[in-house]
């Protein structure tokens, strides 16, 4: 039976484990139920401290100087519990429970503050596995993030001449 077969009527225990159909099955089993989406609350979550002025308008290599530790986010959740934990990160990982670290990814910031080099990375991340909707967000955020602070310089903003 080739890939376009109707794989689907072969169950996993009857197929031979090097079958291509069995191969297909197993692939499109974990296609159609897309684990990572959208966290929308940690979205406007973003949205909110970023129009209240509280993000770092910094560069995406200085995540990994700014990104919180493995400690400082184990504190952060004794202190706070999961469903402020979450309001950090901009996607969930259906396939981790709940209640655990690794169900949530995409960090936006340092439980303080939105960090511009964060959603740099999380875009890029996202990208990077396609999940497209975390990549926009993540976009829209920086967007946001530059329309706020104008006098940030940036290599992609262009610089007016006159201004000195």
């Amino acid at each position: 039976m080739g890939l376009s077969g109707r794989c689907d009527l072969v169950s996993e225990q009857d197929a031979n484990p090097f079958d291509p159909a069995r191969a297909w099955l197993l692939l499109r089993r974990s296609l159609v139920g897309m684990s990572v989406k959208l966290n929308t609350i940690a979205l406007e979550h973003a949205r909110t401290l970023i129009q209240a002025g509280m993000f770092v308008a910094d560069e995406r290599e200085l995540w990994s100087e700014h990104h919180p530790s493995t400690a400082m986010e184990n504190e952060f959740i004794r202190a706070n519990g999961f469903p402020q934990y979450s309001s950090w990160f901009l996607a969930i990982n259906s396939r981790y429970e709940q209640q655990t670290r690794r169900y949530w990814e995409f960090p936006h910031g340092d439980f303080d503050r939105v960090h511009r080099c964060a959603l740099l990375a999380a875009e890029s991340g996202a990208r990077e596995r396609r999940y497209f909707e975390i990549e926009l967000a993540a976009r829209e955020l920086v967007a946001l993030i530059d329309s706020r602070d104008p006098t940030e310089p940036r290599s992609s903003r262009s610089v007016d001449p006159d201004a000195d």
